[in-house]
């Protein structure tokens, strides 16, 4: 299968790589639609502490495709959406629900034709739902997150820097919680 590795600033190559296999309490997902973030962008940049190689893209939904041992049949076949990183789940980060500062914190790129991924990781869509605006299931949950770290009264007023879609999504997102 393809990848897209990310060898440093702008530099990136389409590798051959051997399928992804389903491990105990995994899935192996054929992506669908991964969205390129500013995380990305930036960490072309040197902005993010992100180092070469690697495949980028977090921001993904596709089909599951093969259900390793543990995980229900029922999956197969199902649209999702994904959450490309998962920690050790015993350090103090994991037990805080801090996964992305957990140190053995594994990172599983969407800029693949196929990934595997734990179970959990893996979040099944309405099936009337688009893959590519699935795809912005992530950044539309950190807009929430955001969103979501102070008490917004109805008709509020809310200002929001940025016309780039995390602005646009956390206006929408505003707006639907009574601003």
């Amino acid at each position: 299968m393809k990848i897209a590795t990310w060898r440093g600033e702008s530099r990136f190559t389409i590798d051959e790589v051997s399928d992804p296999v389903a491990g105990p309490g995994q899935v192996v997902v054929a992506v669908q639609a991964a969205g390129i973030c500013g995380t990305d962008i930036h960490a072309t940049q040197g902005l993010f502490p992100w180092a070469p190689p690697m495949v980028m893209g977090h921001e993904y939904t596709g089909v599951v495709r093969e259900v390793g041992r543990g995980v229900s049949r029922r999956l197969l076949g199902r649209a999702v959406a994904c959450e490309p990183s998962y920690g050790c789940g015993e350090c103090a980060a994991c037990e805080a629900g801090r996964i992305s500062q957990c140190p053995g914190a594994v990172r599983v790129g969407g800029f693949a034709e196929r990934v595997a991924l734990p179970a959990s990781c893996a979040h099944p869509l309405p099936r009337s739902l688009d893959p590519t605006a699935a795809a912005l299931t992530e950044p539309a949950a950190c807009c929430l997150a955001g969103l979501e770290t102070f008490a917004m009264p109805h008709g509020a007023t809310v200002l929001v820097i940025g016309g780039g879609i995390m602005g646009l999504l956390t206006m929408a997102i505003a707006r639907r919680r009574g601003a």
